[in-house]
């Protein structure tokens, strides 16, 4: 799957796989920091409503083009969170992939399935410390991808970034 892209996306196809796995299917499906939508694009599979969020107008814009290219039926909201998340339903699982107001997010989605995804080691701890203050902690993941490439006619792998998902529950 081809998708335009912006600064802050797309969120890796391996990382995603593993964060909606985590979540499970569901009615409402919440995508805070959506980027490119591609989280939103890939749980359209498993949810029957699609709210992507994200404060920054070129994401917004992106996530648009990308969902509507697909043929995904998703609503796409302009704002920052926690605040523009009171014209959502309540979700029955929450992609979170922004750190911005991370704790306050966390809050407003308490009761919710949540995998917060993070890229860098702070992100992380105040994921885990957040969701341990809240006992909703669950478990964390952390991921690894390396791809494959030609190398003098053999092939090598070059690692990319590793991204950690921090899984809580109800």
């Amino acid at each position: 799957m081809r998708l335009s892209t912006c600064r802050g996306g797309p969120t890796g196809e391996e990382v995603a796989a593993a964060a909606l796995q985590k979540l499970g299917p569901g009615e409402t499906f919440l995508d805070v920091g959506c980027g490119t939508g591609f989280v939103s694009v890939l749980a359209a599979e498993r949810f029957d409503r699609i709210y992507a969020v994200d404060r920054r107008e070129v994401a917004v814009e992106t996530a648009r083009e990308n969902i509507e290219e697909l043929g995904v039926d998703a609503t796409v909201l302009k704002g920052e969170a926690p605040a523009v998340l009171e014209e959502v339903p309540e979700p029955d699982a929450a992609f979170v992939g922004g750190s911005r107001n991370l704790e306050e997010v966390l809050r407003f989605l308490e009761g919710t399935r949540v995998v917060v995804s993070c890229a860098r080691v702070e992100t992380l701890q105040r994921a885990v410390n957040a969701l341990r203050e809240a006992d909703r902690f669950e478990e964390c993941l952390a991921i690894s991808v390396s791809r494959g490439y030609d190398l003098d006619g053999g092939t090598a792998f070059r690692g990319e970034n590793p991204v950690s998902l921090v899984v809580g529950r109800c």
